[in-house]
């Protein structure tokens, strides 16, 4: 009587998930214009894992205001992680009854759309197309946050160092090859260099001086690079960037706009259209503030070194945390840091290879942002060097090669008697 208990419960999940009451599922959020983007991403990591590779691309074509070119080609690249290639075997359950249908129903997806006001509905191959809402997220593929993975690099990168990380506070580094105290933040600097004449510099003076150090900031190969909010003005009815630093910058990105005045996005490849400043863009159809559908465009060429201006951060890892490696380099063509260790180096013209999308989000509010989402492809392939090419670079989420580093900084600094 047991065992055949235990066989009903193997063969028959899904009726057995039936028994259990609605209140007790969680449903996947199904709207695209949603503040929070829960819908987009429910739909993203819950949804197109289990579609292969031409129902990923119909999916995204239906959805090409709302995903940027990173994503796209991480998307469609291959099949979804989980496809079943077993035609007969289900991906999801109903954790709401639809229709006919009982919740706790058995479907399989097979692609997604979404109507004028947002709803995403999902196709399925038995049970017709159902409001996404209906469904629910499988546990198999929850994800822990891209914040949660991104501080656990930082913690390696620190912890090899002997520091601590920078953590969500904006007045450390995310790691350096030397601290004041062992164990503790390395701060950032309160001034940066400043350059009052071409050929001469003037130096601000900071409480801890250890010469040349490697001052890094950490990305995963999906982190954005650089955000800026995007405000629309009731008196003049104009939209501008806000950023100190990023905002003029952003000021000068381009967008190709159909005959009907909507933003063609970077994903769409064969609409037509013409180029127009963004800015021109949103005060000529969105002078009211609303922006119903959110888009991306080309970010304008120098958006990645722009990230990095103004801050003395001299070196960059970028980490595959699928991969479970990454590469560090020095950066910038001016940076006194170069050649002195094993790391490699992205000078001004690497560094404009990861230029990628400006993506702006939608809003009713005339309240917004734009976010800069560098090219994974680029990304995912200087985050591998260090074991394509590990003679010339060096991943210091490697405890040994961490120490190496730091060794030859410290041989450079007593060579150069800088204490």
């Amino acid at each position: 009587m047991i065992n055949s208990f235990k066989a009903f419960l193997k063969e028959s999940p899904i009726i057995v998930n039936s028994l259990l009451s609605e209140a007790q599922r969680e449903n996947m959020a199904g709207n695209v214009n949603d503040s929070s983007k829960k819908g987009l991403r429910h739909l993203k990591n819950y949804v197109m894992p289990y579609l292969n590779k031409d129902q990923k691309k119909k999916t995204l074509a239906n959805f090409h205001n709302y995903f940027n070119e990173t994503d796209h080609d991480k998307l469609t690249r291959a099949h979804g992680e989980n496809y079943p290639e077993d035609k007969n075997k289900n991906t999801h359950s109903l954790a709401s009854a639809h229709g006919a249908h009982a919740a706790g129903t058995a479907v399989r997806v097979t692609g997604a759309r979404h109507d004028d006001s947002g709803k995403i509905f999902l196709s399925t191959e038995q049970h017709g197309e159902i409001p996404q809402s209906k469904l629910a997220p499988p546990q198999e593929v929850k994800r822990e946050s891209a914040g949660k993975k991104g501080f656990e690099v930082e913690e390696k990168l620190a912890a090899n160092f002997g520091c601590k990380p920078a953590g969500s506070t904006k007045t450390a580094y995310d790691f350096t090859s030397h601290c004041q105290d062992e164990g503790k933040q390395a701060k950032k600097l309160k001034g940066v260099i400043k350059e009052a004449m071409p050929d001469k510099k003037e130096e601000i003076k900071t409480p801890f001086n250890q010469g040349q150090i490697a001052k890094g900031e950490s990305k995963l190969v999906n982190a954005k690079m650089g955000q800026s909010a995007l405000n629309w003005d009731s008196k003049t009815r104009q939209w501008g960037f806000t950023d100190k630093r990023l905002g003029k910058h952003y000021a000068k990105a381009t967008v190709k706009v159909d005959k009907k005045g909507r933003a063609i996005s970077t994903t769409d490849k064969t609409t037509e259209g013409k180029m127009m400043s963004l800015l021109d863009h949103l005060n000529t159809n969105h002078s009211d503030g609303v922006i119903e559908k959110g888009f991306s465009v080309p970010t304008p060429k120098g958006s990645t070194r722009q990230y990095f201006a103004g801050s003395d951060v001299n070196s960059l890892h970028v980490h595959n945390k699928e991969k479970d490696h990454g590469t560090t380099y020095t950066i910038g063509d001016s940076n006194d840091l170069k050649g002195v260790t094993t790391m490699g180096h992205l000078g001004s013209k690497d560094l404009d290879r990861l230029d990628g999308s400006l993506v702006i989000q939608n809003t009713k509010s005339g309240k917004t942002d734009a976010a800069h989402w560098p090219k994974s492809g680029v990304m995912r392939e200087i985050a591998s060097r260090s074991v394509t090419q590990p003679e010339l670079n060096r991943d210091v989420s490697r405890q040994d090669h961490a120490k190496e580093i730091k060794s030859l900084i410290d041989t450079h600094n007593k060579a150069n008697k800088v204490a």
